[in-house]
C-alpha cells in the first residue's frame, strides 16, 4: 500500500509539471511571437478580412529568476539595446519574411517572478502602407531594455483604415480600431501582466494616421509622418469616456510626440488636402482643408492637453470653444535640437497642460524611407523612453533615463517595476535596502523550499524501500509456510504408507492360516 501510495504521488507531481510546461509552451521571452484572430461580430464585405494577424514581444526581464528582477530592479543594468534579435534585420529594410523570424536564445516565461514585475507597458508598433509588421523591428531592442512588450498588428494587404488614409482597408472600410481593440483585449485575457489601460501605440506614414484616428485606445501615441486633421469625439475638448481619464469626469489628457520632416514629400508637412493650389501628397491622401503639423501641434495641445493659448496681445486664457483659428497658439519651448541632423523639437507648456504635447520637425529627413525607415528614423529610443516616463509617472514615480528604470514613491503604495500595482502599506516598493533585503529573504526561501523538496525526496525514497522490504518479509513468510505446509503433507503420507503395510502384512497372514 505505501509502494502505490508514494508511486501516485510521484505520479501526481510529475502530471502537474506536465501541465505547467504545457501552459508556457507558446510562451517564450526574446523571440517574436504572432497570434491569430478571428473579429467577433466581423461586418467586413469579404469573410477573410475576418481573420486577422498580430506579432509581439516580450521583454527578456519576464523570463528572468526573482533574483535577477529584483538585482535588476536595484542595479539598473540591462543588456546593450540590439544585442538579441539575430532573426530580426533591426537596421535594414525589415521587410522579411516574418514566418521565419526566430530570435536567438528563446527562454521560458518565468511565472514565479510576475508578481514582483507587475503591469508592464505595451507598446504598438503601427506599420506603413506596403510594409509589413517587422518594417517596425528597429522599436523592439529599445522597448526590451525598458521591459515594455511591443505589439506589432499586421495590416489587411499591408495597410490601415485610418479615415484619411490608406490602400485596401481604407477602400473596404475595415475596421483596424476594433483590431486594435481586440489585441488588447486577448493580451490581457492572455497574460496578467498586461493592462489595455497603460497601452500606447508609434505609427510611420499609414500606420501615424492610425494611431492617431485609434488615439483613444492608448495613454499616448507617436505618429511618424502622419497625422489626422481632426480631433475625433471624444477626445476633442476634454470631455468623453476614454483611457487616460483622471476620475474627474473630464479628459486627462493624452500625451503626443509628432515627428514629421518640413521636406516630405509623400506626406506634406502643410497638410493634405483637395487644395489645388497646395502640395498634393500620395496615396490619394486629401482632406477638405489642409492643416499644417505645427497647428495639427497647437490643436492637439488646446483641445486634448487643455493647454492655455493666447491671443495676439499675449493675454492667456482658457479655450472654450471647439472653433480654432491661427490667432489662437499655445507657448511652446525648445525641448530638444541636433543641429547636424536638423532636429528641432518644440513642447507646449503652461501649468493648465495635463499630458506632453510635443512636435519634432526633421529638415532633410523626407519621409524617413531612405534606405529604410529603421536607418532613417534617428529617434526610435527617444519615442520608447517617452512612453515608458509617462507609464512611470502615472502614480509618480520618477523615471531613471540612465538606468531605464522606474524608482516608486516611498510615500504611496504601489509596486512593480512601473510603480502600477497597488500593495498593501506594509510592502511598500522595493528600493536601496530593501531590495538586498528581499534578495536575503528570496535565498532563504529558495534553500528553505530546496531543503523542503529535498526532504520529500528522502521521504519518498524511505516509503519506496520500506514497501519493498514489506513485499519482501511478505514473500519469505509465504515461502517459510509452503515448506512447512510440504513437510507435514510428507510426514502424513509416510505414515499412511506404513499403516498400508502393516495392513497388507496383516492379510497375507490371514490367508496362510
Amino acid at each position: 500500500l505505501l509502494f502505490v501510495f508514494s508511486r501516485q504521488v510521484t505520479e501526481k507531481r510529475l502530471v502537474e509539471e506536465q501541465n505547467r510546461r504545457e501552459m508556457e509552451v507558446d510562451v517564450e521571452c526574446n523571440q517574436v511571437i504572432h497570434r491569430d484572430v478571428d473579429i467577433p461580430n466581423c461586418q467586413e464585405i469579404k469573410s477573410g478580412d475576418c481573420h486577422r494577424r498580430y506579432y509581439f514581444l516580450l521583454p527578456d526581464i519576464l523570463c528572468q529568476s526573482l533574483r535577477s528582477v529584483l538585482e535588476s530592479a536595484r542595479t539598473g543594468i540591462y543588456d546593450e539595446a540590439g544585442a538579441h534579435y539575430e532573426g530580426v534585420n533591426i537596421n535594414g529594410s525589415g521587410n522579411e519574411d516574418v514566418d521565419g523570424l526566430e530570435a536567438r536564445g528563446p527562454r521560458q516565461l518565468n511565472t514565479n517572478s510576475l508578481k514582483e514585475i507587475g503591469t508592464l507597458p505595451m507598446v504598438f508598433a503601427v506599420h506603413c502602407l506596403g510594409c509589413d509588421a517587422m518594417t517596425m523591428s528597429n522599436f523592439l531592442p529599445y522597448a526590451n531594455s525598458r521591459n515594455m512588450i511591443v505589439v506589432l498588428p499586421e495590416g489587411l494587404h499591408n495597410s490601415f483604415n485610418a479615415k484619411y488614409c490608406c490602400g485596401y482597408a481604407l477602400q473596404n472600410g475595415i475596421d483596424d480600431f476594433n483590431f486594435f481593440s481586440l489585441i488588447q483585449s486577448e493580451m490581457s485575457a492572455e497574460f496578467e501582466f498586461v493592462n489595455p489601460n497603460v497601452s500606447y501605440a508609434v505609427g510611420w506614414s499609414n500606420g501615424g494616421y492610425m494611431v492617431t484616428h485609434a488615439a483613444t485606445l492608448f495613454r499616448a501615441v507617436s505618429p511618424i509622418s502622419g497625422y489626422s486633421y481632426t480631433i475625433d469625439s471624444p477626445m476633442g475638448q476634454f470631455g468623453g469616456d476614454w483611457k487616460g481619464n483622471n476620475g474627474d469626469g473630464g479628459s486627462g489628457g493624452k500625451g503626443i510626440f509628432l515627428h514629421h520632416s518640413l521636406n516630405d514629400q509623400f506626406v506634406q508637412s502643410t497638410g493634405c488636402c483637395h487644395d489645388p493650389t497646395m502640395p498634393r501628397c500620395c496615396c490619394s491622401i486629401a482632406a477638405d482643408t489642409c492643416l499644417g503639423v505645427i497647428q495639427a501641434m497647437n490643436n492637439w495641445a488646446i483641445e486634448v492637453n487643455r493647454c492655455q493659448i493666447q491671443n495676439y496681445a499675449g493675454e492667456a486664457y482658457m479655450n472654450n470653444t471647439t472653433t480654432q483659428t491661427t490667432t489662437s497658439q499655445v507657448k511652446t519651448e525648445i525641448s530638444f535640437s541636433d543641429e547636424d541632423k536638423g532636429i528641432t523639437c518644440m513642447t507646449a507648456t503652461g501649468e493648465s497642460c495635463v499630458a506632453n504635447t510635443t512636435l519634432c520637425l526633421h529638415e532633410h529627413s523626407g519621409h524617413f524611407n531612405s534606405p529604410a525607415f529603421a536607418k532613417a528614423f534617428p529617434m526610435a529610443e527617444i519615442v520608447i523612453d517617452f512612453f515608458a516616463r509617462d507609464a512611470c509617472e502615472i502614480n509618480n514615480g520618477q523615471w531613471d533615463e540612465a538606468a531605464y528604470s522606474c524608482k516608486c514613491n516611498d510615500d504611496i503604495t504601489y509596486s512593480g517595476l512601473y510603480c502600477l500595482d497597488l500593495i498593501p502599506t506594509e510592502s511598500k516598493n522595493l528600493s536601496g535596502d530593501k531590495i538586498r533585503s528581499q534578495i536575503d529573504q528570496f535565498d532563504n526561501l529558495a534553500r528553505v523550499e530546496s531543503e523542503s523538496k529535498t526532504s520529500q525526496s528522502k521521504k519518498l525514497v524511505m516509503c519506496f524501500i520500506i514497501s519493498i522490504a514489506i513485499i519482501l518479509l511478505f514473500a519469505l513468510f509465504l515461502r517459510k509456510r509452503r515448506r512447512l505446509f510440504k513437510q507435514n503433507g510428507s510426514k502424513k503420507d509416510e505414515s499412511e504408507f506404513q499403516e498400508t503395510q502393516e495392513l497388507v502384512a496383516t492379510c497375507r497372514r490371514s490367508d496362510g492360516m
